[in-house]
C-alpha cells in the first residue's frame, strides 16, 4: 500500500510543479555580477530495509526541498569573489535538504540555513594554459565523475590551485592540488586534507576520453563528534583512478566510467576503535557507471545506470554521497560497505527545469544492512 501511495503522490506532484514551472528562468548576469540560485523539491520513499542487526526499519515516505542562492561578481579581467546560501540542518555537511512533511509522521528535523560558499578565485590563460586558484570555502577542485567518493554538497575551506597544460589541438593534462580544512556539520571544522591530481584529456569531434588520478591524505583531528564510525579520530591515504568515454550513438549523448578507489592507509585489527578494527582490511572500492542522452534544453532525455563496490574504510564516508542509502543518522550518513545499483530517468521539462527518478537497491558488504529507495525530484534553476 505505502508503494501504490508514494506512486500517487509522485505523479500528482509532476503534475503540479509541470503545470506550475514558470516559462523562462529569471537569472541576472550583468557588468561582472551574476546572481543564481536552484530550488529542488523531492518525494521520497524508502522500503525494504533491514538495519545491521537483521531488524526491519519502518517504511517512510517523505516531501523534501532544498535551496540555495549564490552571488559571483568578477573584477580586474582575473578575479572573482563568490558566496552562496543554502538550506540543510546546521548539523549535515552532506545535505542541504529539509523535510517539509512526513507521511509516516515521523520527525521533520531542523531547518536551518547556511553559508557553504564564500571565495576568492583568480584565473589567468595563455596559449600554452590556464592556471587558477582560489581561497575560501568552495567545492572540490578534483575531477570526479560521480559523487560516492565526495559528495558535492560537502565544502571543504582552505586553499586550491592548477594548471592546465595544452598539449595540442585535442589533447590536455591538467595537475590540480589543495589545502583543506575539513566540515564537520555546517559551521566546525575538524581535520585536514592534502590532496593531488593528475587529469589527462583526448577530444575529438564528438568523443571525450578522461583519465585521472588523485591521492587524498585526510588526517583526523579527534575534535569531530558528530562524524560517524570513527571518521573523526582516523586518518585516510586514499588513491581514487577513473577514466571516463563520452561519445555519441545515433546522434544521441553516450557516457561509460569506471573508477578504483583503494585506501593505502594501514589500520591494525587491534586498534581501539572498533569499526577501524572490524573493517582493518576492508580498503578498496569500485564503480561501473553509464549514461544514454542529456538534460541541457527542454525535451531532453536520460537513462542512467551505476553499480558500485565501495568497502568500509575505501572512502571516508562522512564526506560522501547521501544518497544511495538511508544508513547512519537524521543528519550523517554511512556511505560505504555497501554494494548496490542506481538506475536513474530523467526529462528536461523547460531549458532550466527537470524532472530526475532515481531508483537505489543497496547492501552492506559485511552485515544484513540493506535497502531500498526511490526519489522523484523536480529542479529549476534560475
Amino acid at each position: 500500500m505505502k508503494i501504490k501511495k508514494t506512486i500517487y503522490y509522485c505523479c500528482l506532484l509532476s503534475a503540479l510543479i509541470t503545470i506550475s514551472a514558470p516559462a523562462s528562468a529569471a537569472f541576472y548576469d550583468k557588468d561582472g555580477l551574476q546572481v543564481y540560485g536552484d530550488i529542488r523539491l523531492r518525494i521520497e520513499t524508502d522500503y525494504q530495509s533491514n538495519k545491521a542487526d537483521g531488524t526491519m526499519r519502518h517504511d517512510r515516505v517523505r516531501l523534501r526541498t532544498r535551496g540555495r542562492l549564490g552571488v559571483n561578481y568578477s573584477f580586474l579581467d582575473y578575479f572573482s569573489v563568490g558566496t552562496r546560501i543554502r538550506t540543510g540542518s546546521n548539523a549535515s555537511q552532506q545535505s542541504p535538504h529539509i523535510t517539509l512533511y512526513d507521511f509516516n509522521t515521523n520527525p521533520t528535523g531542523s531547518n536551518d540555513v547556511n553559508f557553504d560558499k564564500w571565495f576568492l578565485k583568480g584565473k589567468f590563460k595563455n596559449e600554452s594554459g590556464e592556471a587558477w586558484g582560489w581561497a575560501g570555502r568552495n567545492g572540490l577542485p578534483f575531477w570526479k565523475q560521480n559523487e560516492l567518493f565526495w559528495d558535492d554538497d560537502v565544502t571543504p575551506v582552505g586553499f586550491a590551485a592548477g594548471y592546465k597544460f595544452k598539449l595540442d589541438k585535442y589533447q590536455s593534462i591538467s595537475i590540480n592540488s589543495a589545502y583543506l580544512l575539513l566540515p564537520s556539520g555546517m559551521r566546525d571544522l575538524a581535520g585536514d586534507m592534502f590532496a593531488g591530481q593528475l587529469v589527462y584529456s583526448s577530444s575529438v569531434k564528438d568523443d571525450t576520453f578522461t583519465f585521472a588520478s588523485g591521492i587524498y591524505a585526510m588526517g583526523a583531528d579527534g575534535n569531530a563528534t558528530d562524524l560517524l564510525k570513527g571518521n573523526g579520530l582516523r586518518d585516510y591515504t586514499i588513491v581514487q583512478t577513473s577514466a571516463q568515454l563520452k561519445s555519441k550513438v545515433f546522434d544521441i549523448p553516450i557516457k561509460v566510467g569506471a573508477d578504483y578507489i583503494y585506501n593505502m592507509k594501514g589500520y591494525s585489527s587491534l586498534s581501539p576503535i572498533a569499526y577501524t578494527a572490524m573493517h582493518h582490511n576492508h580498503r578498496q572500492g569500485f564503480i561501473l557507471s553509464t549514461a544514454l542522452g542529456k538534460l541541457k534544453k527542454q525535451n531532453d532525455w536520460l537513462v542512467g545506470y551505476t553499480y558500485a563496490y565501495i568497502e568500509a574504510l575505501a572512502i571516508n564516508s562522512s564526506y560522501a554521497q547521501d544518497d544511495w542509502v538511508r544508513w547512519g543518522s537524521a543528519t550523517q550518513t554511512r556511505g560505504s560497505d555497501m554494494k548496490g545499483h542506481e538506475i536513474r530517468l530523467g526529462y528536461s521539462v523547460m531549458d532550466n527545469a527537470n524532472l530526475l527518478l532515481r531508483y537505489y537497491i543497496a547492501d552492506a558488504i559485511s552485515t544484513s544492512e540493506d535497502g531500498k529507495r526511490v526519489r522523484l525530484d523536480f529542479n529549476i534553476k534560475f
